[in-house]
């Protein structure tokens, strides 16, 4: 029926490291060939195509180190063992906070409320890596339209009040919005982005 909002995946490293910029991050993968690595979850997880969209559009070769939690990759990438996390903003933002981590890149259309001096990966020169979790209110497809249509209104509108907005934010979600179209063309275009993606990366389920 709509979308409510978008948690942003982030790009970043440990606060130790000597990176500043995305740009960095590639400079010195393309110096060093296949020694470079990132992380942020397990095989076949978003982190992990993150990495291959990154690969993809840069030219490098970062090689991906997995893990069963965020916190094993977390550690690692803070002692310097894993040079580059990907993660969501709800991971990210606290540990920015604390001062463990930087944050070089938001994977989403713009610029986040919480860490506005954050570039978008687009404004990095890496417009592909546009990865966010949506998150959306469905309904039955056999709904009538009207109700359909009155719903989302009723949605919008409970969702733009500024109480659930600042608590969207303080979670690290980005509030949202959308037509029931437009929400159904969302998911079509994830559902074939992601496709290729997986696709062109030759992973397979094993």
């Amino acid at each position: 029926m709509s979308v409510v909002g978008s948690l942003p995946y982030i790009i970043a490293v440990s606060s130790a490291s000597s990176f500043k910029s995305v740009n960095d991050i590639e400079v010195l993968a393309k110096a060093k060939p296949g020694k470079m690595s990132y992380s942020g979850g397990m095989i076949g997880g978003v982190s992990h195509f993150m990495g291959v969209m990154l690969n993809s559009a840069k030219g490098t070769d970062l090689t991906l180190i997995p893990y069963k939690s965020t916190n094993d990759a977390l550690a690692d990438v803070i002692d310097g063992r894993v040079d580059v996390w990907f993660s969501t903003l709800a991971s990210v933002l606290p540990q920015v906070k604390a001062g463990k981590v930087r944050a070089l890149g938001v994977a989403g259309g713009r610029r986040v409320i919480a860490m506005p001096d954050v570039p978008t990966m687009q404004e990095a020169g890496v417009p592909t890596l546009d990865v966010s979790v949506n998150f959306f209110i469905l309904t039955s497809i056999a709904t009538p339209k009207n109700l359909v249509s009155t719903l989302n209104q009723e949605i919008i509108r409970a969702f733009q009040t500024k109480d659930v907005k600042e608590r969207l934010i303080a979670a690290g979600v980005e509030p949202g919005s959308s037509t029931p179209e437009e929400l159904g063309e969302l998911l079509k275009r994830e559902v074939i982005r992601w496709g290729k993606v997986i696709k062109e990366s030759g992973y397979k389920i094993e």
